[in-house]
C-alpha cells in the first residue's frame, strides 16, 4: 500500500508545503519465514513562526524572524520473523531500521550595543542545519514453556547528531561605514557533533494462570553513552538503580501487572512499579 499527500495552503503559522508518504511490503518466504519492509517520510517546508520588528526609537527598528525552511523525518526498516518447528521456540524476530531527522532553523534578531560608545544596533541572522541519524537493531526470541510465554530481547541503537551553523551580522545603526568593533561575517561553527550508543536487554514472562487470569512480569537493563566531539567529554545516562548498592553504570528495571477478564462486570485490575529516569 502506498500513500502520498501534498498540501499547498499558506497559514499565519504552520507549514506552507507538506509532503508525506509511506510504504509497507510483506513477503512470505515459506510457511515459517516472513520478511517485511517498511518506510515513511514526512516533509514540511517554509514554516513561518514569526515575522515582525522591534522598534529602537529614532534609530529605526530591528527585524524579528523565525522560520523552519525544512523539517523532514525519514524511516526505512526491515523485519524478519521465523517460526521454527519446535515445541519450545515459538518465534525468532529480527528488526533493523534507520531513521533520519533534518531540521533547518533560520532566525534573525537585533542586538544593541551602547557601551563603549558610539551606540550600535546590529541584525544577527543564524542559519542552522541539524541532522540526526539513528540505526537500531532489535533481535527477539520467544519461548513457549507450557503455560509460560518467555520473551527475551535486545535493543541496540546508535545515534549521530550534527549541527553546522552560519551567523551573519548586518549593521542597522549608525548608517554608513561599519562602526568600530563590527564584524559582518558570515562566520561558521559546529554547534553539535555528538554520538550516542544505547543498549537495552529485557526479559518478559507471560504466565496464563487460569482461563481468566494472566500474570505478566519482566526485567530490563539499559545503558546509554554520549560522546560529544565539541567539548571532548563522554556523558553517561542510566536508569535509576533498583538498588542503590549497584554500580552507577548499571541499573535494573522491573514491572509487574495482572488483570482479570470475562467476569460478570468485566473488570480490569492492573498494578505496576516503574523506576523513573533521573
Amino acid at each position: 500500500m502506498k500513500s502520498l499527500r501534498r498540501f499547498d495552503k499558506r497559514a499565519d503559522s504552520g507549514a506552507t508545503d507538506k509532503t508525506s508518504g509511506f510504504f509497507r511490503a510483506a513477503v512470505a518466504l515459506d510457511d515459517r519465514h516472513r520478511l517485511e519492509f517498511f518506510g515513511d517520510i514526512s516533509r514540511d517546508e517554509d514554516v513561518e513562526v514569526a515575522d515582525s520588528a522591534i522598534p529602537f526609537g529614532p534609530v529605526g527598528s530591528g527585524p524579528i524572524r523565525f522560520q523552519f525552511p525544512l523539517y523532514q523525518r525519514s524511516l526505512l526498516g526491515a523485519d524478519w520473523r521465523f517460526q521454527p518447528a519446535s515445541p519450545i521456540f515459538s518465534e525468532w524476530r529480527m528488526t533493523l531500521n534507520w531513521q533520519q531527522i533534518r531540521r533547518e532553523f533560520d532566525r534573525t534578531a537585533p542586538e544593541a550595543f551602547f557601551a563603549p560608545p558610539p551606540p550600535r544596533i546590529e541584525s544577527v541572522r543564524i542559519v542552522t542545519d541539524d541532522q540526526v541519524d539513528t540505526f537500531e537493531l532489535s533481535p527477539q526470541l520467544r519461548l513457549s514453556l507450557g503455560q509460560h510465554l518467555l520473551t527475551v530481547g535486545l535493543d541496540l541503537g546508535r545515534d549521530r547528531s550534527t549541527g553546522p551553523e552560519t551567523e551573519t551580522r548586518e549593521q542597522l545603526f549608525p548608517f554608513g561605514p561599519p562602526a568600530p568593533g563590527f564584524n559582518p561575517g558570515p562566520s561558521q561553527r559546529q554547534r553539535v557533533d555528538a554520538r550516542q550508543t544505547r543498549t537495552g536487554l529485557y526479559l518478559q514472562s507471560n504466565w496464563i494462570v487460569g482461563p481468566r487470569l494472566e500474570w505478566i512480569s519482566g526485567l530490563r537493563f539499559d545503558r546509554f553513552s554520549v560522546d560529544d566531539e565539541i567539548s571532548g567529554l563522554t556523558v553517561k545516562a542510566y536508569r535509576e538503580p533498583f538498588f542503590n548498592q549497584l554500580q552507577p553504570e548499571r541499573s535494573l528495571f522491573a514491572s509487574a501487572q495482572y488483570f482479570f477478564e470475562q467476569w460478570p462486570t468485566r473488570p480490569v485490575i492492573r498494578f505496576g512499579k516503574k523506576m523513573t529516569d533521573r
